[in-house]
């Protein structure tokens, strides 16, 4: 029976196949449900393996990860209010200067007139 090469040389995996397919054997199991045992007992380690490295890979890169040196506090304005329907209630009844973060945005941004374009049209494929 061939194992995928990442257990074919752990020995403590192939002990334990061993001890497992023994144990099927004297049980009287078909060759089909031992190979079918063996296929999910390497598909579990094959799993956990990733697993495991996969978490020492984050430890690695969490051990190797430089502190920052300055750590930024958000800057603390006046609080909103508790819920939506606070804020709601504000808009509706024009106390929208009440409702911290609330800017003026003007209706026309910019007064300048638009460029004129200066490439010229790109062709059509049919053109």
């Amino acid at each position: 029976m061939a194992l995928p090469a990442e257990v074919e040389y752990d020995h403590e995996f192939q002990d334990g196949i061993r001890a497992i397919v023994s144990q099927l054997q004297a049980q009287g199991a078909s060759e089909a449900q031992i190979k079918d045992t063996v296929q999910q007992a390497t598909e579990y380690y094959q799993q956990r393996n990733r697993a495991s490295e996969q978490e020492q890979h984050k430890e690695e890169l969490s051990v190797n990860e430089e502190p920052e040196t300055a750590v930024k506090e958000p800057e603390r304005g006046e609080p909103y209010p508790a819920s939506f329907t606070a804020i709601v209630e504000m808009l509706t009844t024009g106390r929208e200067d009440q409702i911290p973060g609330i800017r003026e945005i003007p209706l026309k941004i910019n007064e300048q007139p638009p460029s004129e374009s200066k490439m010229t049209r790109p062709r059509k494929p049919w053109e």
